[in-house]
């Protein structure tokens, strides 16, 4: 018998990897890439997002992000996506959606629209090879795509502090920006980049797009800057507490092949009155999706082999938990659960999370977000 050979796959690395290697960050894989999972402390990079006088600047270069250009490219963002991209103005961004036919989703992503027939999309990191392919398949002639992945780094700064940060910068007056838009070529310490008002945390923050080679340059001038403003990175574990705290869905855990975004709890962003779009059906007819909610509870979560935690209730399973975490800006350990059926998802009532050996722990319903937003409408 031929002996069987293990192939290590290699991660990719982000343009800041070296720096942040020198600035002590501890490492993990995600999504095919080796990120800062944290620097020293993953405590204190999520204070940072939520304190006063402080940030946290994360490195999101591992996203993916397309270009789509020519006429019937608004209609067909439309077909593609549960959210309605017509009627969006140009400097406007849009969260949406994107679903199979069935109703599950493919990916959740941002659309931002710079002109009538020019779009930039942003997707998640592990998704990007298949929303790439999944879009290509349905275009129509005419329609322009260009993959600007591994030419693009993303930046963001989030937090109580973020807008003088990066205002110290900039001669460009940002303070106007609502949450969910967008500047194009914006001079940030003499690097032109696409800024953006919006994030994954929950607080006040920008995303910063610039050119592979130039984001060592930005992200030393961001920390240069933010040096008297409390300005710390941060890694992958602040940025999934601090989107736990916020509410927010993580594709493959509230979101996926067989969740909806119904069921994800975002059905303000799946427009069921718009023209058909792929997945209407499916989601029309889904009469009773499963309720998303909060739990907190003392102690950890009480993994089963297989790594899932069931939620019960007066001995009943009801749901499962889909996102764990200690928050340390509440002190509490909070998560995230799904249950399959809503008269169970009250708020207040107690449940039970069970793990194997038939260890328990009680946790009260909350509902979702864990914390107040701070974006600038």
């Amino acid at each position: 018998m031929a002996e069987k050979k293990l192939v290590k796959k290699t991660l990719q690395r982000t343009p800041l990897y070296e720096i942040q290697k020198e600035a002590g960050a501890h490492f993990t894989s995600f999504g095919g890439w080796e990120l800062p999972v944290h620097f020293g402390s993953s405590k204190d990079e999520s204070l940072a997002v939520r304190q006063e006088g402080r940030s946290a600047l994360f490195d999101a270069s591992h996203m993916g992000e397309f270009s789509l250009t020519g006429l019937g490219a608004e209609g067909f963002l439309d077909h593609m996506l549960t959210n309605r991209i017509s009627g969006s103005k140009p400097g406007k961004c849009v969260y949406s959606p994107m679903c199979y036919e069935n109703g599950g989703t493919v990916d959740d992503l941002i659309v931002f629209r710079k002109s009538d027939d020019s779009f930039m999309i942003v997707v998640n990191a592990s998704n990007t090879s298949k929303d790439w392919d999944w879009l290509r398949r349905h275009a129509k002639p005419g329609l322009d795509f260009n993959d600007l992945s591994e030419g693009t780094a993303l930046l963001a700064v989030q937090g109580d502090t973020s807008l003088d940060i990066l205002q110290s910068l900039s001669d460009t007056d940002l303070a106007d920006m609502k949450f969910m838009s967008f500047r194009d070529n914006v001079d940030v310490a003499g690097i032109p980049t696409l800024v953006s008002r919006t994030g994954y945390t929950g607080a006040d923050g920008f995303e910063l797009y610039c050119d592979w080679d130039r984001a060592p340059e930005l992200w030393q001038a961001l920390m240069g800057a933010g040096k008297a403003r409390g300005i710390t990175p941060a890694g992958l574990a602040a940025r999934d507490v601090a989107r736990i705290e916020a509410g927010l869905p993580l594709y493959g855990h509230e979101l996926g092949e067989n969740i909806s975004p119904l069921d994800a709890g975002l059905a303000r962003f799946v427009k069921l009155g718009k023209q058909d779009f792929v997945g209407a059906r499916a989601l029309r007819m889904r009469a009773n999706p499963q309720a998303l909610m909060g739990l907190t509870h003392q102690r950890g979560v009480p993994e089963r082999e297989d790594g899932s935690v069931g939620v019960s209730c007066e001995g009943v399973e009801v749901g499962y938990v889909s996102s764990s975490c200690y928050s340390p800006s509440l002190d509490s350990r909070i998560s995230m659960a799904f249950f399959r059926d809503s008269e169970y998802a009250t708020p207040f009532t107690e449940v039970m999370l069970s793990g194997k050996d038939g260890r328990q722990v009680p946790a009260e319903i909350t509902a979702l977000p864990f914390i107040d937003k701070d974006y600038k409408n």
